[in-house]
């Protein structure tokens, strides 16, 4: 089965630059900046929970890590890149709705525990980088395609249906598929070779699993 996983990652990296961009030259290929981002990861459409379609991922609010940079050929166009990683959590309730719509009469289902492990995302993508600089403000965006990995959660449920033992458990998988994450960001010069901005991610990836 495949599943849509969409994220939005709220991320604040802060780059360390090796070159000026706010100067309107041509720059060499080889200058370039790097940075280390962290923030939330929130699920969007049918990877997050409170549905009880078939192929949803019941995830809940998480986090996400990044390398992110670019190689910057003029002062407003170079290649960027992002090596990222994120985990989400399993919506218990979320996940109970989708169970009772298999069951027969599901007013006599009782929980008796859910156990699960999370949803961990990782993808490597790159692609063209576009910035405004505004004399210490700026304005960038990045859209870009490579691989993402998915590891799906092993989850277990233990239950009863009118006093009927009932057990539940959804096997891990994992599947690497094509991944696309378009990228808007506001930038603040700190000196010529620091800058602290926010950024808001879309990711976009579908595995089989």
């Amino acid at each position: 089965m495949k599943k849509y996983i969409i994220i939005f990652l709220f991320a604040v990296p802060l780059l360390v630059h090796g070159q000026t961009i706010f100067q309107p030259k041509i720059v060499q290929p080889s200058q370039t900046f790097v940075g280390f981002s962290f923030g939330p990861a929130s699920p969007a459409d049918k990877f997050a929970s409170g549905r009880a379609d078939t192929g949803v991922g019941h995830a809940t609010l998480g986090y996400r890590a990044s390398l992110d940079g670019a190689f910057i050929f003029l002062r407003n166009l170079g290649l960027g890149w992002n090596f990222g990683f994120s985990q989400n959590g399993v919506d218990a309730e979320s996940y109970l709705i989708e169970i009772a719509t298999r069951v027969p009469d599901p007013g006599g289902i009782t929980i008796s525990s859910l156990s699960s492990s999370k949803w961990t995302n990782a993808w490597l993508v790159i692609g063209p980088y576009f910035s405004m600089p505004q004399n210490k403000v700026i304005f960038d965006g990045q859209l870009l395609v490579g691989l993402g990995y998915v590891q799906a959660p092993d989850i277990n449920v233990a239950a009863t249906h009118y006093l009927n033992p009932l057990t539940h458990t959804s096997g891990s998988d994992s599947g690497i598929s094509a991944s696309l994450q378009f990228a808007l960001g506001v930038g603040y010069k700190i000196n010529e070779r620091w800058r602290l901005n926010a950024r808001t991610d879309y990711y976009y990836t579908r595995p089989n699993v």
